[in-house]
């Protein structure tokens, strides 16, 4: 870098960051909060691994978890005087507003009751239906129907032509492969980040698969001459089955609970796999969020499902 003299009526500046928040070439975060995070370092916090967004403090027997979202943070552990104790430290420094329990953050209610935490999103869903406009709409059980199959010659949705280009990655088309290896990921990184925060017995975690080819390639070390083009993902799964980080166990088709979300389902499939889920009724407590109400089915998840489906008609 050179230099270069300035006229007298200019004033040279300093050299500062724009943005308060950097970000990388890929588009995520790089440094952001960057006193908040030393803060976090010099009171013996250490960064996961798995979320640089988590922060993490082990102290004679207990932890402290302490996770970041720009210029919120959400505070817990085992040890309520070190969450305290943190909290003032964090306040005479920052000068941080504490909203108590925690009730919602992120789009996500949370309700504490006897029997655990409900998780729910009753606020966000209905806000996205009321401006969809589609709140009032009447329900029906099948909004679309079955085995519908869209055509590419009906109608012409982009006047300038689709170019396209192929190579010779066969190892991208079995669905049900690919599908294997991504839940795989998942529940690689999901185990290690819930053990970075010692949480143990969690292996081998069940993975359930309807596709009995994928379910047998995966478990069997013998490959054959016609499998050749999938042992890219394959490799990766039976690493993690040798390992003994998952189990692999054949799913029926029709006790496929994900297919709630991907397929047109008839009203009484839908309808069980949707009880499946586990989730429950959430209704307004007078804070005005939601209450945990027991043993009853997601009505309101299953009438935002059905009046989404409705509206892509």
């Amino acid at each position: 870098m050179g230099s270069c003299l300035t006229s007298k009526r200019k004033k040279p500046i300093g050299c500062k960051w724009v943005y308060k928040i950097k970000l990388k070439a890929d588009g995520t975060l790089e440094r952001y909060k960057t006193r908040l995070v030393n803060e976090l370092m010099n009171q013996g916090f250490v960064q996961s691994k798995y979320d640089h967004s988590l922060f993490i403090k082990k102290h004679d027997g207990n932890i402290t978890l302490a996770a970041v979202y720009v210029d919120d943070m959400i505070i817990t552990g085992s040890d309520s005087s070190s969450i305290s104790s943190l909290k003032q430290h964090l306040d005479r420094v920052f000068s941080i507003k504490d909203l108590g329990t925690l009730n919602y953050f992120l789009g996500i209610e949370i309700c504490h009751s006897s029997e655990g935490i409900t998780m729910s999103q009753h606020k966000f869903t209905k806000e996205h239906l009321e401006f969809a406009g589609v709140q009032v709409s009447r329900q029906v059980l099948t909004p679309l129907p079955f085995h519908l199959k869209l055509r590419h010659d009906e109608g012409e949705l982009f006047h300038d032509p689709l170019t396209s280009f192929s190579d010779s990655d066969w190892g991208s088309c079995p669905d049900s492969r690919k599908a294997m290896a991504s839940a795989t990921s998942k529940v690689t990184w999901m185990v290690k980040l819930l053990e970075e925060i010692g949480m143990t017995d969690l292996r081998p975690v069940t993975l359930h698969c309807d596709n009995q080819s994928a379910f047998y390639i995966a478990k069997n070390p013998v490959f054959h001459e016609r499998t050749k083009h999938i042992e890219i993902d394959c490799h990766f799964t039976r690493d993690k089955v040798l390992e003994g980080l998952i189990q692999l166990t054949y799913l029926p088709t029709t006790s496929q609970i994900v297919d709630v979300f991907t397929k047109v389902l008839p009203s009484p499939q839908f309808t069980q796999l949707l009880s499946k889920l586990g989730m429950v009724s959430p209704v307004p407590n007078l804070r005005g969020g939601i209450e945990h109400k027991p043993r009853e089915h997601a009505n309101l998840v299953q009438s935002a499902l059905l009046q989404l489906a409705q509206q892509k008609l």
